[in-house]
């Protein structure tokens, strides 16, 4: 991967104008501004205007296809001077006429992803993602302390840009070229990938790439804590209707507490979620399954414990209810372990069917008082 440059804020890229008229301005600025082609860059030097001009004198001698590496090894040590002077934006200057002058250079990825990185580092993703685009598009893959290039480059695309469909080729690229034998870093592409899909409502592929998804080893994704759990449930809602979404949240608990005074289990298995209901304390962990009471023995819980149970529902919902989440407590259940438990239900987002977008549905139980 290039090394790191430092951070400085490029004031010029507050203005949004688009890259072609930004390269136009700058390469009007740099024929206008240099008597030579290093002329204007040996000036910005510095304290290092001596060891800058020898390396510029060396440039001057290197110009045929087989002084490529020659050149390379010279770039990189302007390229460490103008780093530690933070004159970032005349080391991008550099490296654009480099790539200018030799658009043969085998090197001209890695000169090209320097300038993308200074770019995103500065702040100025615009122009950051079109020269990391630049390089993956336009250029071969170049192998450089042990990373490739394109790889670094679709990582970086991947995180910084705002289009879906840009995203999505970034992963799509990294999957299929780079991310074979790493199951972790597929099983992150693959999330990032659904989630791209279903940013442009391509259910379809939204899903099977979500059933790729759950296929590999469960893995914590960054951001995403409950990911493997959140694609389970939209795979179950968009496999098999769920017929116990209800779009009025208090008719939905109406019912549930009327089954639970009339003892009405079949009620009551009716309207939960099924396929991924849970059932666990206060202290666990959704995402730890060692901690959950085993879900499909739920309507046993019922069963048992509803008919030998006075239960006792509270008159309005928790008041940490929201707006996408609500509690309904019970009390003086025939459980030796919790005498309360919580209902728990949550407002549906599921784009494939408009129909229950927006319902509410009952998901699971949180056995004890809340913490």
């Amino acid at each position: 991967m290039p090394t790191p440059c430092r951070y400085v804020t490029l004031h010029f890229v507050k203005k949004r104008i688009s890259c072609a008229v930004f390269l136009l301005i700058l390469l009007v600025f740099m024929l206008a501004g240099c008597a030579s082609r290093y002329a204007c860059f040996l000036s910005a030097s510095g304290t290092q205007k001596t060891v800058m001009q020898e390396l510029f004198g060396l440039l001057e001698r290197y110009t045929s296809p087989a002084d490529a590496e020659a050149r390379f090894v010279v770039n990189t040590q302007i390229i460490d001077i103008f780093t530690d002077a933070e004159l970032d934006q005349k080391k991008i200057q550099f490296l654009l006429s480099v790539t200018a002058a030799f658009p043969d250079d085998p090197y001209n990825a890695y000169y090209l992803t320097i300038v993308a990185q200074t770019y995103h580092q500065s702040g100025a993703d615009i122009f950051a993602k079109y020269y990391y685009e630049r390089v993956v598009k336009n250029y071969p893959d170049l192998l450089f302390r042990n990373e490739y290039l394109h790889k670094y480059c679709l990582e970086q695309i991947a995180l910084i840009a705002t289009k879906p469909e840009d995203r999505r080729f970034a992963y799509q690229e990294l999957l299929n070229r780079f991310y074979n034998s790493d199951p972790e870093k597929q099983a992150n592409a693959l999330f990032h990938l659904a989630r791209s899909y279903e940013a442009t409502s391509e259910w379809t592929a939204a899903m099977n790439t979500y059933r790729d998804f759950i296929a590999l080893p469960k893995v914590v994704i960054p951001g995403y804590p409950n990911a493997h759990e959140r694609a389970v449930e939209k795979l179950s809602m968009y496999e098999a209707p769920p017929e116990w979404v209800v779009h009025d949240l208090h008719v939905l608990v109406s019912r549930i507490k009327t089954a639970i005074a009339e003892k009405d289990v079949e009620t009551l298995n009716k309207y939960r979620a099924k396929g991924y209901f849970f059932s666990i304390s206060w202290e666990q962990k959704r995402t730890d399954e060692k901690a959950f009471y085993a879900a499909q023995n739920v309507a046993e819980y019922l069963g048992n414990f509803l008919v030998r149970s006075d239960v006792h529902t509270a008159d309005t919902l928790d008041i940490d209810s929201s707006a996408s989440e609500a509690y309904l407590r019970t009390e003086n259940w025939q459980f030796k372990i919790h005498s309360t438990w919580y209902f728990y239900f949550r407002k549906v987002e599921f784009g494939p069917d408009p129909d229950i977008n927006g319902g509410w549905e009952w998901t699971g139980i949180y056995f004890g008082e809340k913490l």
